[in-house]
């Protein structure tokens, strides 16, 4: 479990998890936003993969739909990125449940990861964090005093 050290101290860490799930969320609405042909390939060690970003609406007059997707392409890159750098539990149980294809229940990934629901919502929960301080501060939350 993260400790309270000076990294997270000051931060609303119950915010900061329920900002990521929310953005995490967005997910399916960034990727359609971006191209209807992007599709992202997650490997066998829960990676993900960037396929096709070409397939936008190249030459559109509606500025405002290109600059939505162009900000949505961004959030997608680093979103990957983000993914791709967080220790494996953490990687498999957040592309299982935001990114995959396939909807999973969180039971269906507590079995397929091995553990108990305890250590599975543990594992979320250090998950979300990791994933919101790698995302940076967007996704943070400060401690109002």
């Amino acid at each position: 479990m993260i400790k309270e050290v000076e990294l997270v101290a000051g931060t609303d860490l119950t915010a900061t998890k329920a900002k990521t799930k929310k953005f995490l969320g967005n997910y399916d609405a960034f990727r359609l936003l971006v191209s209807s042909s992007f599709q992202p390939k997650v490997t066998q060690t829960y990676s993900v993969e960037l396929t096709d970003f070409s397939g936008g609406e190249k030459g559109n007059p509606l500025d405002s739909f290109i600059i939505k997707q162009e900000a949505a392409k961004e959030k997608l890159d680093k979103m990957f990125r983000v993914l791709n750098s967080l220790e494996s539990d953490h990687r498999v149980l957040l592309v299982s449940k935001y990114i995959d294809k396939k909807y999973r229940y969180d039971f269906e990934i507590m079995n397929f990861m091995g553990v108990s629901e305890s250590r599975y919502y543990e594992i979320l929960g250090d998950a979300l964090i990791a994933f919101a301080f790698g995302y940076g501060k967007d996704l943070v939350v400060e401690v109002e005093e």
